[in-house]
């Protein structure tokens, strides 16, 4: 007779998570795939005989990270706590894996972040969730068309989201900003903890999207200053979090490319801009390679064509 399943009360186990998520970030090395993901935690779940197990750091410490020194695990818990009380005092939710706000998507549930911070209003299913990316260094038709299609997205009743980076895709964020919806419910996922927002030149932008009613999402610590490799995980975690990808220009190897790329992975629809005249290498591969669909702007009257 097959043993029934513990089900897990995510309150008690908040510990562990914390500790999880500390390791991930300090000690996990340079390589995303070496990243501890939610599948790694419910793993762990029959390592111990009670929920109570979990409110106790030095079991944890025992019977998940034996090789880690004690001083390390001290440091750690203290780092979780310190992200926690950050959290609590900005008015940030620190989202899990069971939590209403957590993706529902198979690939998030099985190789998601442990734990995500958002701040601004509640992340739902519905309305629809659209990614508009793009090169840092895009031509001017490029700014404009990321800019429009951001404003006409939003004004159908999307939800933006976007990296917050240079070129297209503060474009696009300035775009839906332009709609003057209020409140405003388009998101940026940053490379970069909540308390310290990159890339700094943008910090006026953001502050608008916030006032506005928009959300800041970030899979790192509060005060995680981003490192190269941090970047394609964001990516990846932008690509679990949308509906459908909408590439305004990408040269072939860009960070657009690994976010569409992420997306083609888990099928979520991509549509590429495709003006008259000669298009970025990236968005003839991703139309060549990868099954996007194309589309027009006429940006007089933002509005996109088939």
């Amino acid at each position: 007779m097959q043993p029934t399943p513990k089900t897990p009360d995510l309150a008690s186990y908040r510990n562990i998570f914390w500790l999880l998520y500390a390791l991930e970030q300090k000690w996990s090395g340079a390589k995303v795939h070496k990243r501890i993901h939610c599948r790694s935690f419910w793993d762990t779940v029959d390592m111990f005989k009670s929920p109570s197990e979990f409110l106790n750091w030095e079991i944890i410490a025992e019977k998940l990270f034996p090789e880690v020194e004690a001083s390390k695990i001290s440091f750690l818990k203290r780092k979780s706590i310190a992200h926690f009380e950050y959290c609590s005092a900005n008015n940030i939710r620190m989202i899990t894996p069971g939590d209403a706000e957590y993706p529902t998507t198979t690939d998030c549930q099985t190789a998601g972040p442990l734990c995500f911070s958002i701040a601004g209003p509640t992340l739902k299913t519905e309305p629809l969730k659209l990614g508009i990316i793009g090169t840092r260094k895009p031509t001017i038709a490029g700014v404009k068309a990321a800019f429009y299609l951001g404003k006409k997205l939003t004004g159908d009743g999307a939800e933006v989201f976007s990296g917050g980076a240079y070129g297209c895709d503060i474009a696009a964020l300035r775009g839906s900003l332009d709609c003057r919806i209020t409140p405003n419910r388009s998101s940026i996922v940053f490379p970069s903890g909540l308390a310290v927002l990159r890339p700094k030149g943008l910090m006026r932008s953001f502050q608008h999207l916030k006032a506005a009613g928009g959300r800041w999402i970030s899979p790192f610590f509060y005060d995680h200053e981003p490192r190269r490799y941090d970047y394609l995980y964001r990516n990846q975690f932008l690509a679990r979090l949308i509906d459908r990808l909408y590439v305004i220009e990408a040269p072939a190897k860009s960070g657009s490319m690994s976010t569409a790329t992420a997306c083609a992975a888990r099928n979520v629809p991509i549509k590429v801009w495709s003006p008259k005249g000669i298009i970025p290498s990236g968005n003839a591969s991703l139309l060549q390679d990868y099954g996007a669909k194309g589309f027009r702007l006429n940006l007089n009257k933002t509005q996109p064509e088939n």
